[in-house]
This record gives structure tokens, C-alpha cells and sequence, in this order.
């Protein structure tokens, strides 16, 4: 009877409790300022938004707008997994939660990003270029940047008058997400998933006679999402309303002649480089803002720890007396 109120007091006290065998998880702890986040145990999807929440709303997602390029920086270096071992006198260790820890927690493989091109001006208009037989569709928006399979696509933008090519030639695989899935840290991207972080950066810029920037109201408009991805490449998760979602404005041109290729002669394939994108003439990026409005985790956040302290405590002296 006693073993059994014990339990229901673990359970009732901390919702997050994992229980695998005699270790005891008591939940996330944030290092940076020792609190405990609620709802963040290990070993469910529920979880991992909870702490995606919480890294969101402590700060430690951040944004940084330097010049012609944004990036977005996850870093979970601050959270550790509490638990405890309870054939044994109390012992509470603490390991370091890991990017691979929240995607098994969460269903799916790895995190990746999603970016979709989801406002452009009227006198924009969109088409899908097939670089093997110069053939285009029409591309209606959003849709996805960069743009899938880049190997044997790219996105055209063209006016009555001029058109621009958005080519991504390091972005290779077919599916939707942002960076390559079949090459995690490939050679142009650089380092951007480590056990404790994930970084989005992009440094948009498109010709100037189609965007037309001086023309008030003329911008492109992206939306920007963390999500999960399967083994297959396929997107798992996305969060809504917990502020992993970012939205964003560039204005930012380039001149014609500093970009090679056209809708008949695509030649930029052969020409691109990671150091030969046209040079920047004019504008900036603006108006960073996210999904969702996020909380702190409320004082009855300690209380629920406490409570399951003592339950671990009561426990271990209940099994010391039967020994």
C-alpha cells in the first residue's frame, strides 16, 4: 500500500517522470538558471515541444541579422536530463541532453530546417525551369526554398520585362527540407547540426529589375521552420505557436550583369560558386518575427520537483527498512 501511494506521488507530481527499470528521471534542467522545465521529461513528442518552448522563450533560439545574411541558431547546451539510480543510496546524475536525445524523444531521425517563399509582389510571377530540356511550369505561392532537387531544377522570376534565376546548386537531394539530408555537415554549409545545436543562416538576394525594391511594398516574404525529419528525408514535425516558426522580409538586389544565365541558356550550372553569388547592390532584411507567443515555466514548476524529490526519498527509505 505504502509502495503504491509512493508511485501514484511520483507520478501525480511529475507528469515528465520517466521510469525505465530502477532509474528515475526527474525531468529537464535548465544550467543556465537551475530551473526545472515543465512538461520537458525525456521520452515523448509532448516533451520536446515543451523544451523547444522553453529554449524559444529563455533565449537560447536566437536571431542574428548581420548585413545580407540571417541566421537562426538553436543551442540546447544548457539542458542537462536529471535522474536516479534507487537500489542504491540516492544518487541524482545528470547527462547532457543532446539535438539526437530530443529527435528519438520526438518520433523522428534528425532536426532540419523548412523554408518557404511565401510573399512576393504582384508583378512577380513564378515558374519551375527544368534545366535538362528548358521547359517551365507555373509556380504558384509559397514554395519551397531552396528549390528541390536543384541538380535537375531551378526557380525562375520574371516580370514583363526581366527575369531572375534563384540557383542553389549545393541543396542536391529531392526532398523539401533546407539542408541537404543525405549529407549532414556537407562542404558548403559547414558545420550546421552538432550534438547540441542546429543553425539556419541565408543571404538572400535577387535581381533588382524584377524586384523593383523602390517600389514601396515590393519585397520578398519567407517563412522559416525548425522541424523533424524521418530517415526518408520526409518532414516528421512541425511546431506551431511555440515560436520555432520565423518570419521574414529581404529587399535585398543584385544588378543584372553580375549574374550569369537566362531562361534559354541556363548556364550559371557550370559558372555558380559558393564565392561567385552576384554582389549585393541595395537593401536589407526586416521585419523578424515569430509564430506564437511563449510563458516561462510557472512557480508550480518547483513545487512538482520538490514533491517528486521527496517521493524518491520516501521510496529509497522504504526499501532500506524492508532490507
Amino acid at each position: 500500500m505504502k509502495l503504491t501511494f509512493v508511485l501514484l506521488l511520483l507520478i501525480n507530481a511529475i507528469p515528465s517522470l520517466a521510469l525505465g527499470g530502477i532509474v528515475f528521471g526527474f525531468g529537464i534542467i535548465d544550467t543556465s538558471n537551475g530551473t526545472f522545465i515543465e512538461g520537458g521529461g525525456a521520452g515523448n513528442p509532448e516533451a520536446v515541444s515543451a523544451i523547444l518552448q522553453h529554449e524559444v522563450t529563455d533565449g537560447h533560439m536566437r536571431t542574428i541579422v548581420s548585413g545580407g545574411t540571417i541566421t537562426r541558431t538553436l543551442d540546447i547546451s544548457n539542458l542537462l536530463f536529471a535522474h536516479a539510480v534507487i537500489d542504491a543510496p540516492l544518487e541524482v546524475t545528470y547527462t547532457r541532453v543532446t539535438m539526437a536525445d530530443l529527435a528519438a524523444w520526438g518520433g523522428f531521425d534528425h532536426f532540419n530546417f523548412v523554408q518557404t517563399i511565401s510573399y512576393l509582389p504582384a508583378s512577380v510571377h513564378v515558374s519551375l525551369l527544368n534545366l535538362a530540356t528548358g521547359g517551365t511550369t507555373s509556380l504558384p505561392v509559397p514554395f519551397y526554398d531552396p528549390v528541390i532537387d536543384s541538380v535537375s531544377n531551378a526557380i525562375v522570376l520574371h516580370t514583363a520585362t526581366a527575369s531572375s534565376i534563384i540557383a542553389n546548386k549545393y541543396v542536391t537531394d529531392t526532398h523539401v527540407a533546407y539542408y541537404n539530408d543525405d549529407v549532414i555537415n556537407d562542404a558548403y554549409y559547414g558545420n550546421w547540426i552538432t550534438d547540441t545545436s542546429i543553425k539556419f543562416t541565408d543571404s538572400p538576394t535577387l535581381s533588382a529589375a524584377v524586384l523593383m525594391p523602390s517600389i514601396e511594398g515590393n519585397y520578398v516574404g519567407f517563412t522559416t521552420s525548425l522541424v523533424g525529419v524521418d530517415e526518408n528525408g520526409d518532414i516528421n514535425t512541425m511546431w506551431n505557436g511555440i515560436g520555432t516558426q520565423m518570419m521574414w522580409n529581404s529587399n535585398i538586389v543584385h544588378g543584372d550583369s553580375d549574374f550569369p544565365g537566362s531562361i534559354a541558356s541556363p548556364s550559371y550550372t557550370a559558372t555558380l560558386s559558393k564565392d561567385g553569388l552576384p554582389a549585393t547592390t541595395s537593401g536589407e532584411i526586416y521585419g523578424v518575427h515569430y509564430d506564437g507567443v511563449t510563458t516561462t515555466p510557472e512557480p508550480a514548476t518547483f513545487i512538482q520537483v520538490a514533491f517528486g524529490l521527496c517521493g524518491v526519498l520516501i521510496w529509497l527509505f522504504i526499501v532500506r527498512m524492508r532490507k
